[in-house]
């Protein structure tokens, strides 16, 4: 098959009364398409061809992206046999429970809560937004492969998260599946949102021109042909996305083998879920000193820093090469002591500041 990884809308964070994210125009996608004929299939990332779906009336609706119903309509005018690869009962089955358990925790607020209540329901709740989101945005792509499987369809067009996520991982696919990926398409975007186009498109918009409208002109992305899957492009919210959900469900970041897995969020420890993997070790007067990596839902991490042996206390360093979702700019200091296999300490972005806040980390090997 021929895959197509589409940039359907783009995020633009405003202080302006605006949705968050805006259609974008296409340059040069059907101009490729055109040299297609009607012999061959297509696969949408549609579920049918209603646009929106509503969850809860008139409160929760999913609108599937527009360049979807331009390909919609361009194969249909042509004659092409398509196929849906989104199924309206995945989200119905999957997302109205998580929906349905986040009004059940909303009802639970309450004035006169203790902040220890509190704090439990709002990260109980964060962590439904995260599987949400997961659910809406990535879960969905095993329904996806096996519509593909079943109808083999020629031309296949997703969005860039998933169609990326599918070429880079093409020789699986074709083990597993038996789906082979011969061409892979990726959009680009060629001329982003500064914040004078925002002052200006609310300056110009009424009744008759929305923001949305007139900002929707200005982004472009155009589709080039990869020849690697090294060149493919991935977001970086959809690995934070799905770093995050797996630290949720399984306690871990990556596949690898840490020697050892801590957070720094002993609230809400999953959002701070961290792996250790040290890389160099040498002795050093009385302990060691180690360097490695860290890999946690929002970017990787170099450190450096040594252990002593004989008072059990560890310090070292963090810096992020690597981010996905607000990783810090600037490094970050971590100082504990080990009882028992765990190590309990504080970090700092400064020695000395106040704005140190706790981790824990258990050992799974020797350091």
């Amino acid at each position: 098959m021929k895959l197509f990884g589409l940039i359907e809308s783009v995020f633009v964070q405003s202080i302006f009364p605006m949705e968050g994210r805006i259609d974008v125009d296409n340059v040069n996608l059907f101009d490729i398409l055109n040299k297609y004929d009607s012999s061959l299939t297509v696969g949408l990332e549609l579920a049918c061809e209603e646009k929106k779906l509503e969850l809860i009336p008139n409160q929760i609706s999913l609108i599937s992206p527009e360049i979807q119903f331009k390909l919609l309509n361009h194969f249909k005018k042509k004659g092409n046999k398509i196929y849906f690869l989104e199924s309206n009962d995945y989200y119905l089955n999957t997302l109205m429970p998580i929906l349905d358990r986040s009004k059940e925790l909303d009802k639970q607020f309450k004035f006169g809560m203790d902040k220890a209540q509190e704090k439990s329901l709002e990260i109980e709740l964060a962590k439904l937004s995260i599987e949400f989101d997961y659910v809406h945005k990535l879960g969905k792509e095993k329904g996806i492969i096996e519509k593909i499987t079943m109808h083999k369809p020629d031309l296949v067009f997703l969005g860039d998260a998933h169609a990326s996520k599918f070429y880079i991982n093409k020789k699986e696919l074709f083990e597993k599946q038996g789906i082979t990926v011969e061409e892979y398409w990726q959009d680009r975007a060629t001329k982003g949102i500064t914040y004078q186009h925002l002052t200006t498109a609310a300056s110009v918009s009424s009744e008759h021109l929305s923001m949305e409208d007139y900002l929707n002109k200005i982004t472009k992305v155009v589709t080039e042909k990869v020849e690697s899957p090294e060149l493919v492009l991935i977001m970086p919210e959809d690995i934070f996305l799905e770093r995050a959900y797996r630290a949720l469900k399984e306690g871990r970041v990556t596949d690898g083998k840490p020697n050892a897995i801590g957070t720094w969020d002993t609230y809400f420890k999953e959002q701070g879920l961290f792996e250790f993997y040290i890389t160099k070790s040498q002795p050093e007067g009385n302990g060691k000193l180690i360097e490695g990596v860290i890999e946690d839902c929002i970017g990787s991490a170099t450190f450096s820093g040594a252990f002593r042996e004989d008072i059990g206390e560890i310090f070292f360093s963090k810096d992020y090469f690597k981010n996905f979702n607000g990783a810090a700019p600037f490094p970050l200091y971590y100082k504990g002591v080990i009882k028992d296999g765990q190590f309990t300490g504080k970090y700092f972005r400064y020695f000395g500041s106040d704005d140190n806040r706790n981790f824990t980390m258990s050992l799974l090997k020797d350091i």
